[in-house]
């Protein structure tokens, strides 16, 4: 498991497995604040997966503990946040490069350990269709996963009418397979007037 430990602690017994092996299992907190100054850059992309927004970034060396997903108060961001720090093999191999240089202090080790560990944070402003209760994240083989589904969106009821039936009206005489009156089929009525028998 990585963890993080003081320089001096580190460097007291490098020939002892056994302190190290103490020293490994150990988080010295005033490291840890020295880490977390350093800004670590971090490429987090943004795609559509259809049903959910998938935001995930290559980030090796995190540990779970140390990865922090928050959504704003007002529900309107996403922030994604995490720390690198280094294990208590990291750090002594730092701290023998350092004493072959012949420089020591805390300083001279974030120089070394500069863009390998340190903080990052990227905040993203959601959508109006993101479902924030459901919002999730993962971190296997070094990837950082955060899945924000989609809300699902009512239906609209869908109506069917049946077909619209013409009438037959106004259709031209005989139209309909017969003589009748106004398109009507059948035959015309005897004694019945056509339009010879008037004058215009």
């Amino acid at each position: 498991a990585a963890a993080t430990t003081t320089a001096s602690h580190a460097a007291a017994a490098p020939g002892s497995k056994g302190r190290a092996r103490v020293a490994s299992e150990e988080i010295d907190e005033e490291m840890a604040g020295v880490w977390r100054q350093l800004r670590l850059q971090v490429r987090l992309d943004v795609d559509d997966a259809g049903d959910a927004y998938v935001i995930q970034g290559y980030v090796p060396g995190l540990r779970n503990e140390h990865i922090k997903v928050q959504l704003s108060s007002d529900g309107s961001s996403l922030t994604v946040a995490g720390t690198r720090f280094p294990t208590a093999r990291e750090t002594t191999a730092m701290i023998r490069q350092l004493q072959r240089e012949g420089v020591e202090g805390v300083e001279a080790l974030m120089r070394i350990g500069a863009g390998r560990f340190g903080t990052f944070s990227q905040q993203f402003r959601l959508p109006s269709n993101a479902d924030r209760e459901r919002i999730s994240a993962d971190y296997n083989n070094n990837i950082l996963r955060v899945l924000v589904p989609k809300r699902q969106q009512p239906r609209a009821p869908v109506f069917s009418s049946p077909p619209t039936q013409r009438l037959p009206f106004g259709q031209p005489r005989g139209a309909m397979g017969g003589g009748g009156l106004g398109g009507f089929p059948g035959a015309r009525p005897r004694n019945m007037f056509e339009d010879r028998d008037f004058w215009w």
